[in-house]
């Protein structure tokens, strides 16, 4: 009986210790853009709060923002289609649009829009995504799974 009875605590605790956080989403928004002038994460707040209000007003990322799955596809192959020119600001730009489109339909979403892709375009969007959320990766597990690339700080 006591044997049985640690088992059961024991798989308990793995099992919590493995499940990924749920964090919603005004959680991640604020923490990866946070209100903030001290820092330059307080444009892309202040541009992705635009975007939520009107996303029609901003072509694939907007629609890819309010759900639409091939719109975020079509956004997500830019890290192929355009890659010599993802470097510098277009680069950052791009990064954060992709955490914040990660946030904004989650990971569940995200991941089914990237398995669609090919390996090579995954692993690109991988080199984008991943410099952004290289410290909460714990947070989307499905997505990440899907890329071998890992930004190291």
């Amino acid at each position: 009986m006591k044997r049985t009875f640690v088992c059961i605590i024991a798989v308990m605790i793995a099992g919590c210790a493995t499940r990924p956080r749920l964090v919603p989403f005004e959680v991640q928004f604020d923490h990866f853009f946070p209100d903030d002038s001290r820092y330059i994460s307080k444009m892309y707040h202040d541009a992705y709060q635009k975007v939520m209000s009107a996303p029609q007003r901003h072509g694939d990322f907007g629609a890819a923002s309010a759900g639409d799955a091939a719109a975020l596809r079509r956004y997500l192959l830019i890290a192929t289609t355009e890659a010599e020119s993802l470097d510098g600001g277009k680069g950052e730009d791009y990064s954060s649009d992709l955490v914040f489109l990660l946030i904004r339909t989650g990971d569940v979403s995200f991941s089914s829009a990237l398995r669609t892709l090919t390996g090579e375009e995954r692993e690109a969007v991988g080199r984008e995504l991943d410099a952004g959320i290289s410290s909460e990766r714990a947070w989307f597990p499905r997505t990440t799974s899907l890329y071998r690339h890992r930004w190291h700080l």
